[in-house]
């Protein structure tokens, strides 16, 4: 008996090795985010119902490996984008520790449920009598074995370590709790509907049955000797986890900024021997002047955008949504897995075998919101705390 079942050990392991995880695992996103389609009503609901348990909510911390910021810089813009302009994080501000504990909401993420620090930060958050949401891609983790509010997103198990469907299902867990934060203010249609989410879920099906616009794209960025992903808005998260994917899967020489990030210094040595990835929508006019100024600097551009966007001429174009803004933010970032995947084959490099993993410690981002101003933050690697763009 012992023997029978190593043999049937080996023989999987055998068929695992063998698989384009990459690949595979990206094509079942659509079936990951339907299924969460189904869901996103309650995840709402439950955020209002904590709310009305705490006598209303002051303050929104996103918990997150850094592997997973992205997807909590993404909750930030949301819940900036549902309260309104004044939302905004200023630059100077009542010191956050003074916000009442008990009327703070804490949203950890973490796909495996297993990051130490972000285990450790959610059970100081429980002790202090906030309320936690805790996201994972294990119901059975530490993270969402906690006495807490979890959910899973059963994206199942990701076998490559360039991750794909745990962060873009983690982006609709996030995008339906934010819709359920109370609001006085008209709210536009909601992720939160179930029928929104699933009309998401089939565009982003859509977009990965058209590999053709990522092929014609990646091949502007093999001969670059740098590449610089940039995004705007609700579309920093998805550059930020497109450099993710370029770096982990065409081990290209690949970092991803906010456009004001890029504009302040990094735009000064970029020229006809590199390239720009320019994710963003048709209010994103300061991308869209960076990208006339690239042009006259020679560099090699790419654009994922709205394909109704006549003036954006994307490259990867982006199909339009009822849910307008964060949500598009999705939609980018499979198309920029598409870009990796695309430059990896042609740069003839296995993406299921990159040359680098890299791997960093979690850290928070916070959104304090109204009655009290919206701050958010995040932590630097040597400990620092210091005041995210926005």
């Amino acid at each position: 008996m012992a023997s029978s079942s190593s043999t049937f050990t080996t023989a999987e392991t055998r068929r695992i090795l063998a698989c384009r995880h990459v690949r595979g695992e990206m094509h079942e996103q659509p079936d990951v985010l339907a299924r969460m389609s189904r869901h996103v009503e309650h995840f709402a609901r439950q955020v209002g119902s904590l709310a009305a348990e705490h006598g209303g909510l002051r303050d929104v911390v996103f918990l997150a490996p850094a592997g997973t910021q992205p997807v909590a810089i993404l909750g930030r813009h949301a819940v900036a984008a549902r309260l309104g302009p004044e939302a905004l994080p200023p630059h100077t501000g009542p010191d956050p520790q003074s916000v009442e504990l008990d009327r703070r909401l804490v949203i950890a993420l973490s796909p495996s449920g297993e990051d130490e620090r972000v285990l450790a930060l959610a059970r100081r958050a429980l002790d202090s009598g906030s309320a936690l949401i805790t996201v994972t891609n294990d119901a059975g983790s530490p993270l969402a074995r906690l006495d807490a509010l979890n959910v899973d997103i059963a994206a199942g198990l990701e076998l490559s370590p360039a991750p794909t469907k745990s962060v873009t299902g983690m982006m609709l867990a996030v995008l339906a709790l934010v819709d359920g934060l109370p609001t006085a203010r008209p709210t536009p249609p909601s992720i939160a509907d179930p029928s929104q989410a699933l009309a998401m879920a089939e565009a982003v099906g859509a977009l990965l049955a058209d590999p053709a616009h990522a092929d014609a794209a990646a091949a502007r960025l093999v001969p670059a000797r740098r590449v610089a992903v940039v995004g705007q808005g609700h579309h920093l998260p998805a550059a930020l986890e497109t450099a993710r994917m370029l770096k982990d899967t065409a081990d290209l020489l690949v970092e991803g900024f906010s456009v004001e990030e890029f504009c302040a210094g990094p735009l000064g040595g970029f020229d006809a021997r590199t390239a720009v990835v320019l994710l963003f929508g048709p209010a994103h006019a300061t991308v869209r002047s960076l990208r006339a100024r690239l042009r006259i600097r020679g560099a090699r551009v790419v654009v994922i955008g709205n394909a109704a966007d006549e003036a954006a001429r994307p490259d990867l174009p982006l199909p339009d949504l009822l849910v307008p803004g964060a949500a598009e933010c999705v939609l980018a970032t499979v198309r920029g897995q598409q870009l990796a995947v695309a430059a990896a084959r042609a740069l003839g490099v296995d993406p299921d075998r990159p040359a680098v993993i890299d791997v960093t410690s979690p850290s928070p981002v916070r959104s304090q919101h109204a009655p009290a101003p919206v701050r958010a933050e995040r932590e630097a690697g040597d400990g620092r705390t210091v005041e995210s763009p926005q």
